[in-house]
Protein backbone atom coordinates (compact mmCIF):
# COMPACT_ATOMS: atom_id res chain seq x y z
CA UNK A 1 0.00 0.00 0.00
CA UNK A 2 2.68 2.40 0.47
CA UNK A 3 4.14 2.29 -2.94
CA UNK A 4 0.82 2.64 -4.19
CA UNK A 5 0.35 5.60 -1.77
CA UNK A 6 3.66 7.07 -3.05
CA UNK A 7 2.89 6.64 -6.80
CA UNK A 8 -0.43 8.57 -6.40
CA UNK A 9 0.90 11.55 -4.02
CA UNK A 10 3.88 11.65 -6.88
CA UNK A 11 1.47 12.00 -9.82
CA UNK A 12 -0.66 14.70 -7.92
CA UNK A 13 2.73 16.26 -7.31
CA UNK A 14 3.61 15.93 -11.31
CA UNK A 15 0.19 17.68 -12.11
CA UNK A 16 1.00 20.32 -8.80
CA UNK A 17 4.36 21.34 -11.01
CA UNK A 18 2.33 21.31 -14.54
CA UNK A 19 0.12 23.38 -12.86
CA UNK A 20 2.45 26.02 -11.06
CA UNK A 21 4.85 25.59 -13.31
CA UNK A 22 2.54 27.24 -16.21
CA UNK A 23 1.56 30.10 -13.39
CA UNK A 24 5.28 30.74 -13.49
CA UNK A 25 5.02 31.11 -16.71
CA UNK A 26 2.25 33.39 -17.06
CA UNK A 27 3.28 35.74 -14.66
CA UNK A 28 7.07 35.98 -15.83
CA UNK A 29 5.99 36.35 -20.06
CA UNK A 30 2.68 38.66 -18.44
CA UNK A 31 0.68 36.46 -21.17
CA UNK A 32 -2.87 36.02 -20.43
CA UNK A 33 -4.34 32.85 -19.41
CA UNK A 34 -5.98 30.26 -20.87
CA UNK A 35 -9.05 30.42 -18.71
CA UNK A 36 -11.81 28.06 -20.03
CA UNK A 37 -13.87 26.60 -16.95
CA UNK A 38 -13.92 29.95 -15.26
CA UNK A 39 -13.82 33.64 -15.80
CA UNK A 40 -11.21 35.59 -13.32
CA UNK A 41 -8.18 33.66 -13.38
CA UNK A 42 -6.27 37.21 -14.74
CA UNK A 43 -8.13 38.83 -12.02
CA UNK A 44 -6.78 36.77 -9.36
CA UNK A 45 -3.17 36.38 -11.27
CA UNK A 46 -2.79 39.77 -11.55
CA UNK A 47 -4.15 40.74 -8.61
CA UNK A 48 -1.96 42.38 -5.65
CA UNK A 49 -2.53 39.05 -3.11
CA UNK A 50 -0.30 37.27 -6.41
CA UNK A 51 3.26 38.28 -4.84
CA UNK A 52 4.69 37.50 -1.54
CA UNK A 53 7.73 39.67 -0.72
CA UNK A 54 7.77 40.40 -4.78
CA UNK A 55 7.80 36.40 -5.42
CA UNK A 56 4.34 35.04 -6.86
CA UNK A 57 2.25 32.67 -5.46
CA UNK A 58 3.36 30.00 -8.25
CA UNK A 59 6.92 29.94 -7.56
CA UNK A 60 6.41 29.36 -3.92
CA UNK A 61 3.83 26.89 -5.16
CA UNK A 62 6.27 25.44 -7.88
CA UNK A 63 9.13 24.45 -5.25
CA UNK A 64 6.33 23.24 -2.58
CA UNK A 65 6.00 20.45 -5.47
CA UNK A 66 9.26 20.05 -6.38
CA UNK A 67 10.24 19.70 -2.69
CA UNK A 68 7.62 16.88 -2.15
CA UNK A 69 7.97 15.29 -5.30
CA UNK A 70 12.29 15.40 -3.74
CA UNK A 71 10.77 13.76 -0.42
CA UNK A 72 8.45 11.10 -2.64
CA UNK A 73 11.63 10.18 -4.34
CA UNK A 74 13.88 9.66 -1.62
CA UNK A 75 11.41 7.59 -0.03
CA UNK A 76 10.74 5.46 -2.97
CA UNK A 77 14.24 4.55 -3.15
CA UNK A 78 15.40 4.46 0.21
CA UNK A 79 12.33 2.48 1.88
CA UNK A 80 10.12 4.89 4.30
CA UNK A 81 12.57 6.99 6.07
CA UNK A 82 10.53 7.39 9.34
CA UNK A 83 11.78 10.87 10.12
CA UNK A 84 10.91 12.20 6.21
CA UNK A 85 7.14 10.65 6.65
CA UNK A 86 6.34 11.93 10.15
CA UNK A 87 7.54 15.67 8.75
CA UNK A 88 5.82 15.34 5.35
CA UNK A 89 2.34 15.30 6.31
CA UNK A 90 3.22 18.70 8.34
CA UNK A 91 4.60 20.44 5.41
CA UNK A 92 1.74 19.41 3.06
CA UNK A 93 -0.59 20.50 6.01
CA UNK A 94 1.05 24.23 6.07
CA UNK A 95 0.71 24.17 2.27
CA UNK A 96 -2.84 22.96 2.70
CA UNK A 97 -3.56 25.94 4.76
CA UNK A 98 -1.36 28.26 2.88
CA UNK A 99 -3.64 27.42 -0.24
CA UNK A 100 -6.74 27.42 1.62
CA UNK A 101 -6.64 31.12 2.40
CA UNK A 102 -5.23 31.61 -1.23
CA UNK A 103 -9.08 30.90 -2.03
CA UNK A 104 -10.69 32.70 0.74
CA UNK A 105 -8.90 35.95 -0.75
CA UNK A 106 -10.37 34.80 -4.37
CA UNK A 107 -13.69 34.06 -2.73
CA UNK A 108 -13.99 37.23 -0.05
CA UNK A 109 -11.86 39.39 -1.35
CA UNK A 110 -10.70 39.75 -5.12
CA UNK A 111 -14.41 38.30 -5.91
CA UNK A 112 -13.07 36.16 -8.84
CA UNK A 113 -11.91 32.37 -9.39
CA UNK A 114 -8.96 30.69 -10.88
CA UNK A 115 -9.37 27.55 -12.42
CA UNK A 116 -5.47 27.30 -11.67
CA UNK A 117 -5.67 27.97 -8.26
CA UNK A 118 -8.61 25.92 -7.20
CA UNK A 119 -6.93 23.26 -9.08
CA UNK A 120 -3.75 23.54 -7.14
CA UNK A 121 -6.13 23.79 -3.39
CA UNK A 122 -7.06 20.70 -4.71
CA UNK A 123 -3.65 19.23 -4.83
CA UNK A 124 -2.46 20.48 -1.89
CA UNK A 125 -6.00 18.97 -0.16
CA UNK A 126 -5.20 15.58 -2.11
CA UNK A 127 -1.41 15.59 -1.00
CA UNK A 128 -1.99 16.47 2.55
CA UNK A 129 -4.63 13.20 2.49
CA UNK A 130 -1.91 10.71 0.93
CA UNK A 131 0.78 12.38 3.45
CA UNK A 132 -1.38 11.60 6.47
CA UNK A 133 -2.17 7.72 4.80
CA UNK A 134 1.67 7.32 4.71
CA UNK A 135 2.43 8.18 8.38
CA UNK A 136 -0.39 6.42 9.60
CA UNK A 137 0.65 3.56 7.42
CA UNK A 138 4.15 3.33 8.07
CA UNK A 139 3.03 3.23 11.75
CA UNK A 140 1.07 -0.18 10.76
CA UNK A 141 4.26 -1.44 9.50
CA UNK A 142 6.41 -0.38 12.29
CA UNK A 143 3.83 -2.55 14.56
CA UNK A 144 4.08 -5.85 12.63
CA UNK A 145 6.22 -8.41 13.76
CA UNK A 146 8.53 -10.20 11.31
Amino acid sequence: MNQKLLIAIGTLTAIGILDSGYLVYQYYTESDLFCNLLSGCDLVTKSVYNNFFGVPIALFGLLYYLAILGGIIYLSRRGLAIKLVRRLPFFAGAALLFSLWLTYLQWAVIKAWCQYCLLSTGLALAIFGGMVLLRLNSHETERQPD
